[in-house]
């Protein structure tokens, strides 16, 4: 039997809900500096405030615009990168 969500055999997908304020942030990809260890910790994600090149579906319905990104995030606890999905739902004021 199949997993419904990643399609393997074996599992290895997991689903749980994060909280606004989860301490993740996007990899560096900035310069080495010169010294000392590579950064590996870049800017926090701010979910208000996502960059268009995550963006990957938009849709509008009954006046509320839904938005589909995904990241490869980082934490500090956890050794693997995550792969994140956020929906952001808002609402649109149409002009009269």
């Amino acid at each position: 039997m199949h997993c419904k969500w990643c399609g393997n055999a074996i599992c290895t997908c997991r689903r749980s809900k994060l909280r606004y304020d989860a301490a993740l942030y996007f990899s560096y990809d900035g310069p080495y500096r010169g010294k000392g260890p590579h950064r590996k910790y870049g800017d926090k994600i701010d979910y208000r405030n996502l960059p268009d090149k995550y963006l990957v579906e938009t849709s509008v319905d009954e006046y509320i615009e839904t938005c589909i990104y995904q990241v490869q995030a980082l934490h500090k606890d956890f050794a693997q990168p995550l792969n994140l999905v956020i929906i952001t739902k808002t609402p649109v004021h149409l002009p009269t």
